[in-house]
């Protein structure tokens, strides 16, 4: 298993400890720019989920440990293809330990291979390989880790080391931002509080909840800010 380094964290600099969406092409990860709802399950497709920390300014570090070829290989290699039908492999990366919330150990990461009807949501393909919960759109765990916070803004202690991976462990919740988050989330692709997104169905019937990633909510939040900059 390849090692993944995240950045350096400025202590004062603002972070998030959230799952990060990945696509993958010529076996190299990619940010995902949609959440799964609004992407078609092709034969094929490979892509990843990692829990982790990362900054506004950089959010390109929390790729999957595996390459999208191991992901592939590791779960959807041995499954034949069938006319109609679409494997998609998907990458349950759950972090390390510097990363964890307190209290929380990660689980084993694993990698699934999802077989859906060809074209159909992703959404679909992923609720049947993992147990989600969601607030408002928002991806907030995979098989209940975390076990209760959804991407919590996070503030690095001035006592933390800026250039060691450890820096996870001195990361504390910005526990005001959690309803700001859900407000930029609903206002990022409309999704009300009334939202029927409270879980996901795992069986034959289509899945139409709406997902988004958490790059939607960066980008809201960067947005923001510049447009307050004088």
């Amino acid at each position: 298993m390849q090692a993944v380094t995240a950045p350096p964290i400025s202590a004062g600099e603002t972070a998030y400890r959230y799952w990060s969406f990945w696509a993958s092409e010529d076996d190299v990860w990619t940010y995902a720019t949609q959440g799964p709802a609004t992407m078609a399950a092709a034969d094929g497709m490979t892509l990843g989920w990692r829990f982790g920390i990362a900054t506004e300014r950089d959010t390109s570090a929390l790729e999957p440990q595996l390459t999208p070829v191991q992901v592939w290989k590791a779960s959807c290699a041995a499954i034949r293809p069938q006319p109609g039908l679409a494997r998609v492999a998907f990458a349950l990366d759950f972090g390390t330990s510097a990363d964890a919330p307190a209290g929380e150990i990660p689980p084993d990461s694993r990698n699934e291979c999802a077989f859906v009807d060809e074209g159909s949501s992703l959404a679909r393909a992923l609720s049947s390989v993992a147990v989600i919960r969601d607030e408002s759109g928002l991806i907030c765990s995979f098989d209940g880790y975390p076990a209760s916070e959804c991407a919590p803004v996070m503030t690095v202690e001035a006592s933390a080391s800026s250039d060691s991976r450890e820096v996870g462990n001195s990361l504390a919740p910005d526990h005001g931002s959690t309803s700001q988050a859900s407000s930029d989330n609903q206002s990022v692709q409309g999704v009300g509080s009334n939202s029927p997104i409270r879980s996901v169905v795992i069986g034959a019937s289509a899945v139409t909840a709406l997902f988004i990633t958490v790059a939607l909510l960066l980008t809201r939040r960067s947005s923001r800010r510049a447009s307050r900059s004088p």
